[in-house]
Order: C-alpha cells, then sequence, then structure tokens
C-alpha cells in the first residue's frame, strides 16, 4: 500500500562513478509502498531518470544517495532536493509531456 505519491529528499553523492542505482532508508521505501530493486524516478525541476532503488539504514534520514552519473545527468549538485516516486510507464509519459509543455514555456 502506497502512503504518499512522492518524496523530497536532499542529495547526498555516492563514490561509485557508474549510475543507475539509489539508496534510501528503508522507512522510504516503507512510505511510498516499494521494494529493494524497485524502479524509482528521481526528479529535479524538467529533469528526471529512473534508477533501481535500494533500502539502506546507513543513509542519513531524509537523504538519498545517488551515484555520480546519475548526478551529473540531472546536473544537480550534492544537497539539492530532488522528487522521488514510484516508476510508472504512465509517470513516464506524464514527464515527457510536461517537459514539452516546459520547453514551450521557456521560448
Amino acid at each position: 500500500m502506497r502512503n504518499k505519491e512522492h518524496l523530497e529528499l536532499k542529495v547526498e553523492k555516492s563514490s561509485i562513478g557508474i549510475g543507475g542505482r539509489a539508496r534510501v532508508r528503508t522507512s522510504v521505501f516503507d512510505e511510498l509502498g516499494l521494494s529493494d530493486g524497485d524502479p524509482l524516478t528521481v526528479a529535479f525541476e524538467d529533469k528526471g531518470i529512473v534508477v533501481e532503488g535500494y533500502s539502506d539504514d546507513l543513509i542519513k534520514e531524509g537523504y538519498i544517495r545517488l551515484r555520480r552519473k546519475d548526478i551529473e545527468r540531472l546536473d544537480i549538485y550534492e544537497d539539492d532536493i530532488v522528487k522521488i516516486l514510484p516508476y510508472t510507464k504512465t509517470g513516464k509519459k506524464v514527464s515527457k509531456i510536461i517537459k514539452r509543455k516546459m520547453k514551450k514555456l521557456k521560448r
């Protein structure tokens, strides 16, 4: 059962360069109704990526640990605040629509 639609977490930089995985506290998984290995959407402004999520109680409360490549892909810095939500194909379509609309507004 999912309790929340999304959460906002601060970014902590992982020392691992290869992207595709993120770590958060177990409580975050409980709030979003997720299990280890489930895909997560990590979003910042009009950018979003999909990563595999893993629970790790060594991560500070209120933080998500992202790998360096994923931080670069989102063009963010440590301590920036990102939104995380369970990945769905519907969510991906909505993200694409939002991205297109944001580009039109910037013109």
